[in-house]
C-alpha cells in the first residue's frame, strides 16, 4: 500500500521499478568512481598540473554522468503525472509524492528520537527537511562527548549507529505497508561545521566531510543561492563564494569590513567583468521598425510606429533591449565591420548606465566588448550593478542570520 491508500500487487514487479533498478545500479556505480576520484583530487601533489586536470575531467565526465541519470529517474515520476505520457495514471504520481513525504517523515521522527533518548532531551534537532534529506544539528551530541576529531566522530557515529538506526526503521516501513521490498537507503552526505538556510533548496554549508571525502580545509557548498547562477557576472560568484564563506568562520564586523571594501574594488573593473551575462532571444520579434511596420488598418497607406521609440517595442526584456540598442547605435555610428551585431539565442552581456548619457538609455548590451565609440564606460551604473549582483544575494543570507551589510549608525555614535 502506498501513501496514497493505493494497492498494487507483489507477485510481479512492474516495469518502472525493474527500470528504476537498473538505472540506480547505474547512478551508483557512477557516483562511487566519482567520489573515489574526488579523494584522489585532494590527496593529490597540487604540483603535479597534469594529474590535477586528468582527475578533474574524470569527475566532471562521472558527475555528468550520474547526473544524466538521476534526471532520467526523476522525470520518469514527472511522466506518469503527464496526461499525453503512454502510462499516465494520477493515483501513481501521487503515490510518488505522499509515499515520498512519508518516508522522510519517517526518518525525521527516528533520528529526533534517538538523540532525545541518547541526551536525555526533548528537542527537534532536525533544522531542516527536504525531499530526500535530512540537516541534523549533531551539536549537543559533539558538545557532550567532546571527542578530539569531531569530524571523525560524526563519521564513526553515522556509519556505526544511523545508518543502521535508518536501515532498521525503513525495514519497519517496509512491513507497515506491505511492501515487497525494503529499498530505502539513507547514508551520511556532508559534515558541516556551519550552515546557513535562505529557504527550501537554499543553503550554504562549511563541509569538511562529504560523502567520504574528507578535506583538509573546509569547503563551501552553495546550493540555490545566486552564486551557482550563471546570470551572475563571473567575478562576483567568485566574490559571493568568499564573502559567504567569511559569513560562516567570521563575525558581522568583519564581513561589513569586507562588503565595504569590494564594493570599492568592484568600482575601479571594467564594464566587461561586472556586466549580467543573459541570453537573448526573439530579438526580431521586439524590434520597433518605422520603416518596415505597417498600419494594420490602413495597409495600403501610411506607415505606423506601434509602440516603442522606433528601435523596441513596449515590454522588452532589459537584455532584448540592450541588444535592439546596441544594434541600432552600430548601424548609426558605421561601426558593423568592426563589431558583431547580436542576433537571436546568442549570449550577450548587459549593463546598467546612468542617465543622462550619449545614448539616452538606462541600458546596453553588447557581445564581448562594449564598444569604446559608444561614450558610456564613464556612465556605468557601478551601484546598481553591484547591488543586484553582489548585495541583494548577500543579503538574504545575512538576514537569515541577522545580520545588516553595512554598519547602522545610531544615536550612541554620536556620544
Amino acid at each position: 500500500m502506498t501513501a496514497r491508500g493505493n494497492l498494487f500487487r507483489r507477485d510481479k514487479k512492474g516495469m518502472i521499478p525493474t527500470l528504476v533498478e537498473k538505472l540506480y545500479a547505474e547512478r551508483k556505480g557512477y557516483k562511487k568512481e566519482m567520489l573515489e576520484a574526488e579523494q584522489k583530487l585532494v590527496d593529490i601533489d597540487k604540483s603535479d598540473h597534469h594529474g590535477v586536470y586528468e582527475l578533474e575531467k574524470t569527475i566532471a565526465t562521472l558527475d555528468n554522468k550520474q547526473q544524466a541519470i538521476k534526471i532520467l529517474m526523476n522525470s520518469l515520476y514527472g511522466a506518469t503525472s503527464n496526461e499525453h505520457f503512454r502510462y499516465f495514471d494520477v493515483r501513481i504520481a501521487e503515490s510518488i509524492t505522499l509515499s515520498g513525504q512519508l518516508t522522510i517523515r519517517w526518518a525525521e521522527n527516528r533520528i529526533n528520537a534517538y538523540l532525545n533518548e541518547l541526551l536525555k532531551t526533548n528537542e527537534d534537532y532536525v533544522i531542516a527537511i527536504d525531499t530526500d534529506s535530512l540537516y541534523v544539528n549533531m551539536g549537543p551530541l559533539v558538545e557532550k562527548v567532546n571527542p578530539k576529531d569531531p569530524v571523525s566522530f560524526l563519521d564513526k557515529v553515522s556509519k556505526e549507529k544511523l545508518t543502521p538506526l535508518f536501515a532498521e526503521a525503513y525495514e519497519e516501513l517496509r512491513e507497515y505497508m506491505n511492501a515487497p521490498e525494503q529499498k530505502m537507503v539513507m547514508e551520511r552526505e556532508v559534515i558541516a561545521e556551519r550552515g546557513v538556510w535562505t529557504g527550501k533548496k537554499h543553503y550554504a554549508l562549511n563541509v569538511w566531510n562529504s560523502e567520504g571525502v574528507q578535506y583538509p580545509e573546509p569547503k563551501l557548498k552553495v546550493q540555490g543561492i545566486e552564486v551557482v547562477r550563471s546570470s551572475t557576472p563571473q567575478v562576483c560568484r567568485d566574490l559571493l563564494k568568499n564573502t559567504i564563506n567569511e559569513i560562516l568562520t567570521t563575525d558581522e564586523q568583519t564581513v561589513q569590513a569586507m562588503i565595504a571594501k569590494i564594493r570599492e574594488e568592484f568600482r575601479k573593473l571594467p564594464a566587461e567583468d561586472v556586466a549580467f551575462p543573459r541570453s537573448v532571444n526573439k530579438v526580431d520579434k521586439y524590434t520597433d521598425d518605422i520603416k518596415n511596420t505597417i498600419d494594420a488598418s490602413n495597409p495600403h497607406g501610411n506607415r505606423k510606429k506601434l509602440t516603442g521609440n522606433g528601435i523596441y517595442r513596449k515590454g522588452v526584456p532589459i537584455a532584448v533591449r540592450g541588444a535592439l540598442l546596441h544594434n541600432y547605435h552600430l548601424d548609426r555610428l558605421k561601426l558593423k565591420n568592426k563589431y558583431e551585431m547580436i542576433y537571436s539565442g546568442e549570449k550577450v552581456k548587459f549593463v546598467y548606465v546612468k542617465q543622462p548619457n550619449p545614448l539616452a538609455e538606462n541600458v546596453i548590451s553588447f557581445k564581448g566588448v562594449l564598444p569604446d565609440e559608444f561614450n558610456v564606460r564613464n556612465y556605468i551604473d557601478y551601484d546598481q550593478q553591484f547591488d543586484k549582483a553582489f548585495l541583494e544575494p548577500i543579503k538574504s543570507i545575512l538576514d537569515s542570520v541577522g545580520w545588516k551589510p553595512e554598519k547602522v549608525v545610531t544615536l550612541e555614535d554620536f556620544w
